[in-house]
Formats: C-alpha cells, structure tokens, sequence
C-alpha cells in the first residue's frame, strides 16, 4: 500500500506542477482514432457540474494508446472507464481528492518532485494495451467542475472534447444538461446551440440538443436569486445515508437598509515577516473599508506583532476624522517583531460587539506563528459575536494554519504569495465582506446528528456570494428536519426545512463526492 501510494502522490504532484487546460481525450504514437459517436450529459446542482462524457471509437493501424486528463485546480475526476468488447478498464481515482489536498499543499512549500511514470507532466493517464482490431471501444468520462461565479449569475462552459488527432465520423451531436437547484431558477440559458429549456419545475431545467452542429463550446449559465434571500436543500440517498446541500441565497439586489450598521474590527499583522508588499497590500485592503463605512457605523484596528496595541480602547464612529486619524497611523507601520496572534485574538474576545451592530473581524496575517492548540478553540468558542475572515498573504504564507483559522470560522480565505495577484483577490476580499447580509448562520436538527457538516460544522456567511453547505447522516429517520439560523444585527433569522422523501434523483449522485471532497 505505502508504495502504491507513494507511485501515485509522486505522479499527480508531477501533473499539477503545470495545469494545461485542454481536454480529456484519446492519444496514439500511431495509427488513426475514428471517433463514431460523442455525448454528454451535465447535471448542474447548487455550484457544482456532473460532467459525463460518452464516446465510441475505432482505433487502428496500433495496438496500444492511452486515455488522458488534464488535471486542474476547477476539475475533479472520479471516474474513468474504457470497455473493450471483452473487459473493461479503469484508473483507480478513489483517493484522488486525498492526494490531490497532500499534493499540493506540498507544491505550496516549494518542493519540486520529478515525473518518473509518465512523459507528460500534464495528465493522469491511462495506458490501453491490446486495443481490439476493427472493434469498437467505449470510454466513459466523470468529473466534477467547478462553476464560476460572477454577481448574480452562476456559469459553466465545457469543452467540444473534440481532439484535432480524430477522425470524426460522427453523424450527429448530442448533450443533455439537467439543472437542479435548492432555490427557485429565474432565469437560464445556454448560448453557442439552439435550445431552450423545458422548465420541469421552478427548481428543476433540463436542455436537450440533438443535431449536427457539434464544434461550439457548451457554455451554461443560470441565475437563482430573487427579490428577497432565500434557502433550500437538496439530498441524495445511497446505502441507508443521506448526503445535504444546502444553500442560502443573498437577494439580487441588496438594499443599505437590509444591512445592519457594520463594525470592522481589524487585526494587522506588522510582524517583519510582512514587510514589502504584503503590508503594502493589507494596508489597501483596510483603507478601503474604512473609506466605504458610513459615519453611523464602526471600526476599530488592532496592530499585534511582538505585542499589539488597538487604534482605541473601543470602536470608533466611521467619522471623517477617525478615518483620517486611522489611515495616518496605518501608513506609519513598517513590519517588525515577531507575531503573537492567540494575544491579539484575545483582546478581540474581551469586548463585546454592540447588538445592533454586525461585527466582521478582519485578521490580516502571513499566518507565520508559533501558536497555542487552543488557538482554534477559542476561536470557535466566540464565533457568535462576530464572523471572521482570514486574509493571508505573504512571501511564504503559512497555508495550513490559514486554512484552519478560516475552516474553523466557516469562511473561505484569501491566499496571495505573489504581488501580481493580490489586486484581483483584493477586490474579490472586498466585495465578500462589505455587504454583511447575515452573519453566524447554522445548521442543526434535533433528530438528526449532523457532525459530518462541512465547512467545519458549517459556520456560514451570507452577503454578495451565496453561502452553502454539505453533510451526511445515516440515522434512518424518515421524516427528520433541519433548521438554518442567522443573525442580522439584532435580528434573527430561522427557517425550518422537511428533508425530501420522494424517490431518490441519480442526477443528484454528485452530492456523495461532494461531501466527500469537503470532508478531506
């Protein structure tokens, strides 16, 4: 086992120390491919694609060829199955998320390791030996992608999958794509091919296209806010265990009067490990927070390294001159001293937001520490005054520790190593946390046990991105229900929800890996 490991870790780091985004697709040294029949069939649910690829070949003039796949950051392949008229083969992708996690955090820390079972450094490959004579062969492709996201609107565009090394003698073209969201769709389409949708309820699209146009490329998009926020789930059952998505949805449009006043409370890291452009860059992001506060809201900013010392012994109004008194003290810091964050968080704990307020603590750091275990603890204990968000960035961000900090605040982080990104993230940092629409939303039940929820119990943050999360129970209860709690300043919100018992959708089977995928 330790050396099967070992063969595949040391082939999948060598595929992703250099994403090449082309496509899945069928390769020989010699001979001709016939590519004679292509499909596809997407099922889109909540922020994920299904993508299924079906294709029927003849492979001539050789007796060996190889699958392979482009291995990216967006894309997660968990099956790969080629049928011979007399066997089947596959690749083994069951630990590949595992794998992939290890691998990368390791090509993070710089390690380089060389490619010594493939001669492309860019695909998981699977080798064809003793391809039939004029048979034909099957492949079937499975993957999971990502979809974009972009204000409203949630997209996905998927290649032609047709390699400039076929033949093409297909006679037609023909794809499927299934839309099942948890909220109510307003609106979706698929450009490039001439269709529509067949609307099978408000939650549920399906488009069909049969035809000979076959070289666009698939883009789909769908939007699935409406006038208010929203929040629904989905759930899939195999084997006794039932696997949720849920997600809750910000309105199209949020109005200023739907936010509670904001309280910013920063904590700058200007230990000396951030000088150059790290404290450059944190110094920005802070500025412009301060500049989008109204005078009726609050900040306050709490600069740690060696020691750390708050900007004032409580929040501060958002005035003219507070801001003007904060900007100049922080364009005098330079980045000095060693980084002591478990004190600097702890003074954060002391004093307690005012209800009305929502209290967003910002935590700017390149994660370099030398912390307490009771770190995450803490910070888990006081997660119902505030929502924490975790910006690293840095020459050598500590990675695991970042992503612990965030995974325990149920927040995404934001990771910058080199300059040339840090304005895009910045941005994308920006508009996350100024529209604190409600904050400390979970989910719990009283029949059910819901300790597998992940993000990290599932600890979630609604503004201008909808916030989502995945669990898995297996207790049998046949009519459970799950309750989703938020606050906006010293509002409450709770929605109750029934878990479906209709007959299980297969289009949902993505859930299973996706929860897969968020537990490792």
């Amino acid at each position: 086992m330790t050396r099967f490991f070992t063969y595949i870790l040391v082939f999948i780091f060598g595929a992703l120390s250099a994403q090449n985004q082309t496509i899945p697709h069928l390769s020989v040294e010699e001979g001709n491919i016939e590519l004679l029949t292509q499909s596809v069939e997407v099922n889109v649910v909540g922020e994920v694609s299904d993508v299924r690829l079906y294709q029927t070949f003849k492979v001539q003039d050789t007796n060996s060829a190889h699958y392979l796949f482009p291995v990216g950051l967006e894309t997660s392949l968990y099956e790969l199955m080629v049928f011979y008229p007399d066997k089947i083969i596959s690749l083994d992708v069951r630990n590949m998320d595992n794998i992939r996690k290890q691998v990368l955090a390791e090509n993070k820390r710089g390690k380089k390791i060389t490619l010594i079972h493939s001669a492309d450094p860019h695909f998981l490959k699977l080798n064809l030996n003793d391809l039939p004579q004029e048979e034909e062969i099957k492949v079937v492709v499975k993957f999971m992608q990502n979809l974009e996201k972009e204000g409203n609107v949630k997209s996905v565009t998927l290649p032609t999958f047709l390699s400039e090394n076929y033949v093409d003698s297909m006679n037609e073209f023909e794809f499927q794509v299934n839309l099942i969201s948890p909220t109510p769709i307003y609106d979706s389409k698929i450009t490039n091919y001439q269709v529509e949708p067949k609307k099978v309820s408000s939650k549920y699209h399906v488009f069909h296209y049969k035809g000979i146009q076959k070289k666009h490329p698939i883009h789909f998009s769908y939007n699935s806010r409406g006038e208010e926020a929203d929040a629904g789930m989905l759930v899939y059952e195999d084997k006794g265990c039932r696997y949720i998505l849920g997600v809750v949805e910000p309105p199209k449009v949020i109005q200023p009067e739907e936010i509670a006043p904001r309280e910013y409370v920063f904590l700058m890291d200007v230990s000396g490990s951030m000088q150059g452009f790290p404290i450059e860059t944190s110094k920005e992001l802070v500025k412009r927070i301060l500049n989008d506060l109204k005078p009726e809201e609050k900040f306050n900013i709490l600069f740690f390294a060696g020691g750390s010392d708050f900007l004032s012994a409580e929040s501060v109004y958002a005035t003219e001159e507070n801001k003007s008194i904060a900007i100049h003290t922080i364009n005098q810091q330079k980045g000095t001293g060693k980084t002591k964050l478990s004190e600097a968080l702890q003074r954060v704990y002391q004093y307690k937001p005012e209800p009305e307020f929502n209290r967003i603590v910002v935590l700017v750091t390149d994660g370099i520490l030398n912390e307490p275990r009771t770190l995450y603890l803490d910070l888990k204990t006081n997660l119902k005054d505030a929502q924490y968000f975790i910006f690293g960035i840095g020459y050598d961000v500590d990675r695991r520790t970042i992503q612990q900090l965030a995974a325990t605040a149920g927040t995404e982080p934001v990771l910058i190593t080199e300059q040339p990104e840090a304005q895009k993230e910045l941005d994308r940092f920006f508009n996350l946390i100024r529209t604190p629409l409600m904050r400390h939303i979970e989910v719990r039940s009283r029949e059910l046990n819901l300790s597998e929820t992940y993000p990290n119990q599932f600890n979630g943050f609604l503004s201008s991105q909808s916030s989502s999360f995945v669990s898995k129970e297996c207790s049998g209860r046949r009519d459970p229900k799950l309750i989703l709690t938020g606050i906006n300043g010293n509002e409450n919100y709770q929605e109750e929800f029934s878990l479906p018992n209709e007959k299980n959708n297969e289009d949902l089977f993505i859930l299973k890996y996706l929860w897969a995928r968020e537990k490792i």
